[in-house]
């Protein structure tokens, strides 16, 4: 694991009090410190009147000073020194009879070591702030390393767990073929067997696609090569193309539109979301694909009958390699649902997951596009395709990520 925070510099209790106070300060209003700067100002010059001549408080006017060049900087912090360099000029011509000529010199002196005092203390704040700047940055450093250990460990054991299945699987049935004639396979054993690879080349396939795509992702300048799709088509060719296993419904009710998408994206999409909803219901449970026009886009609907998704977890299973309970032994390495909210954002849409009042979850993708009627006939049964049609069995949980 990195130890991303190790070796920092513990902060010094002074620097920090003085950021606090920084921070406490520039967090009022503008108006708010330069008011309380002038009132400061104010209750120096009524004390310096009340003391005369005998007690000296120009320190006094130091604190507005202070107060408004360490909050606000320079300029605010010069124009207080003015202020303050001022209102002694009035006590000692007004209280106590100093002569202009004097005065004005007195003024002069005094407003430059105010000055000089201001400048100081602008300094030590550009110092400070820096320093603030270095400690922050060092933060988001250190827990970006940390997310991307946490991503690198969760990678290597999702991979590393669902590539040594199907590896094993090809491997299995490559061994065995080689022995076929001394094991005297019959034809239909070796056909099992090199359908085995066939589905274990599928996995490993789809689980390199993923990574892939999701890497390329990351790095952005991925855009979508738009063109008018029939959504309906497409949703139909995935589910009579997909390897899907035999034991689940597949129920398309898809309205024959035209709408501008990138087609490759979309066909991942709707794999995706298939998969996902067979991998987590049980052997029997229904799943409907649904197509509908949807304001200026198109809505597509993948919906099983399995026992949904807790509210908590319906923002997270769309993060890569977050994956429900018991998902590591249905096989994904958690980044299907991933790709589906991007390849969804991607065309300037969004995927998100429902409930539905039947019971299971409803996962939805919109997709924004310009969209007309199909000039294809619409399917048999209105719209209604079913592929590998059985009586369904008793539902279970619903996906939580591909």
């Amino acid at each position: 694991m990195v130890e991303a925070a190790a070796g920092s510099p513990t902060p010094d209790p002074g620097t920090s009090t003085l950021l606090r106070i920084e921070r406490e300060l520039s967090a009022r209003s503008g108006t708010f410190v330069v008011v309380l700067g002038l009132l400061l100002a104010m209750l120096a010059a009524t004390f310096d009147v009340i003391t005369g001549p005998v007690i000296q408080v120009s320190f006094l006017y130091l604190i507005p000073i202070g107060l408004v060049t360490f909050s606000r900087g320079r300029r605010l912090g010069i124009l207080t020194c003015v202020v303050a360099a001022s209102a002694r000029l009035a006590v000692e011509m007004l209280d106590e009879g100093v002569s202009i000529e004097v005065g004005f010199v007195n003024f002069a002196v005094r407003l430059a070591v105010f000055v000089a005092i201001a400048l100081l203390i602008a300094t030590l704040r550009d110092a400070l702030l820096q320093q603030r700047r270095i400690a922050e940055a060092d933060s988001d450093t250190a827990d970006r390393l940390r997310e991307l250990n946490a991503f690198k460990d969760t990678l290597l054991n999702a991979v590393s767990h669902d590539l040594r299945s199907p590896i094993a699987a090809v491997r299995g049935s490559v061994n065995t073929l080689s022995r076929a004639d001394k094991l005297g396979l019959t034809g239909e054993q070796r056909d099992g067997l090199i359908e085995a690879i066939q589905v274990s080349a599928g996995k490993l396939d789809h689980i390199t696609s993923d990574l892939l795509d999701l890497e390329r992702l990351d790095r952005g300048g991925v855009e979508p090569d738009r063109e008018p799709v029939d959504l309906a088509q497409v949703v139909e060719r995935v589910v009579a193309e997909g390897a899907f296993p035999p034991d689940h419904p597949v129920r398309v009710e898809a309205d024959p539109i035209l709408v501008d998408l990138d087609r490759a994206k979309v066909e991942r999409i709707v794999d995706n979301l298939l998969s996902n909803a067979i991998k987590h219901t049980e052997p029997g449970t229904p799943v409907t694909v649904r197509v509908r026009h949807d304001d200026d886009g198109a809505l597509l609907s993948v919906e099983d009958e399995g026992r949904g998704i807790p509210v908590e977890l319906r923002e997270h299973i769309f993060e890569p390699f977050r994956q429900g309970e018991g998902a590591h032994e249905r096989g994904g390495v958690g980044i299907g649902l991933s790709l589906v909210r991007r390849f969804a954002r991607l065309h300037g849409g969004d995927a998100w997951v429902e409930t539905r009042s039947t019971g299971g979850s409803a996962f939805r993708v919109f997709l924004p596009g310009a969209v007309t009627p199909s000039p294809r006939l619409a399917p048999a049964d209105d719209g209604v395709a079913v592929q590998n049609d059985r009586s369904p069995a008793p539902a279970s949980a619903s996906a939580e990520s591909a």
